[in-house]
């Protein structure tokens, strides 16, 4: 299919032999090829391109944020790069060029031919169909402190979507419709903790021009932006946490074992969002990002957990230090257990225990 020509286009490594010559995206692509892409921000924020990376030191990969584990992982694979030259290289080169170039023209051909095909009539539910992706980076801003509101430009044809009830304002040129996941999708959505329904919001103004919508959570939080293509294209998150996306797929990301989903605070159900580009997720208080190395692990309150990298085993475990611990610690019998390597996202107020305290003061 198109889709999986593109994501085997987006997955391969450089095709340049000589890492010195290496652009930025060629070093992140790489980074991605060896299982450290959710590390492509900090080549990204340092602009550290081939001629860097080619001459570099632990010190210097420590410095722009890198653990002294993945220092010591890209360094090894550096090293076990294939010198270059010889005829038998020259030719496995060759031959990968030849094959990424024939894939070009699949992709090509299938574009075509799928830009030719007429649209079906619009069911009120919602059609997988090829769609630019939007530049959130550039066209989505987030504004204010603890109660934000989402922003984002839309250009022709552009689709937004969001949760109901998420609109603050829209462009007259903004068309908004009401739909289901199509498919079991509204049942998915349902059972992930997301509204049966979702809005989508298409722009259709003009020809070369422009213009807003502004989106905002139904309750006084922090607006979290995540680019997917930075986490293999998957994160999974807690029930309800989604705010706004290009269009990707929800699906059902059940836990990994009967007590993380009886014990865990967040159900057996958690949900999985799939594609490429940004996601907006919605989360309570201040948000901690935490990366962890592999076999690391990260302890966390079961309701301040966000969301996690794909990559992250969950589990519970309990807090130990005895019966006083449990009943009087205030943290419960039971907390989540993260294991490394990937990104946690952490939630300073768990919205349970809020509820409980205005509960208490009425």
């Amino acid at each position: 299919s198109e889709q999986s020509a593109i994501k085997l286009l987006n997955m391969a490594p450089p095709e340049e032999e000589n890492v010195s010559k290496w652009s930025v995206k060629d070093v992140t692509d790489w980074l991605d090829s060896i299982s450290l892409g959710h590390k492509s921000d900090l080549i990204e924020t340092a602009k550290f391109d081939g001629e860097k990376l080619s001459g570099a030191s632990a010190e210097d990969l420590q410095a722009i944020g890198f653990s002294n584990l993945q220092c010591k992982k890209i360094l090894r694979e550096l090293e076990s790069r294939p010198a270059s030259g010889g005829a038998a290289l020259q030719a496995e080169n060759a031959s990968l060029k030849q094959e990424m170039a024939e894939l070009r023209a699949m992709v090509k051909s299938l574009q075509t031919q799928m830009g030719a095909s007429k649209p079906a009539a619009s069911t009120g539910v919602i059609a997988a169909r090829p769609t630019t992706v939007i530049p959130f980076c550039t066209r989505a801003v987030i504004e204010g402190a603890q109660t934000q509101v989402l922003t984002v430009t839309l250009s022709p044809g552009e689709v937004l979507r969001a949760e109901p009830g998420a609109m603050v304002h829209m462009s007259y040129y903004i068309k908004m419709e009401t739909k289901t996941g199509g498919g079991g999708g509204g049942f998915r959505r349902l059972m992930t903790g997301q509204s049966l329904f979702l809005t989508e919001f298409t722009y259709m103004g003009p020809k070369g021009s422009a213009d807003t919508i502004a989106l905002t959570p139904d309750f006084p939080a922090e607006i979290i932006p995540v680019n997917l293509d930075h986490y293999q294209r998957k994160i999974i998150c807690q029930r309800g946490s989604l705010l706004a996306s290009g269009l990707i797929d929800i699906s059902i990301e059940f836990t990994q074992s009967f007590g993380a989903g009886f014990f865990g605070g967040e159900g057996f159900i958690l949900q999985g969002l799939n594609g490429s580009g940004y996601v907006f997720l919605n989360a309570r208080g201040t948000v901690l990002k935490k990366d962890l190395d592999a076999g690391e692990k990260l302890i966390v309150a079961t309701g301040n957990l966000v969301a996690f990298s794909s990559t992250v085993k969950y589990g519970i475990t309990n807090m130990g230090g005895g019966l006083q611990n449990d009943f009087f610690g205030g943290e419960g019998f039971f907390v989540s257990e993260m294991t490394g390597p990937g990104t946690v996202w952490v939630e300073s107020h768990d919205m349970s225990r809020l509820w409980k305290e205005m509960q208490s003061k009425v």
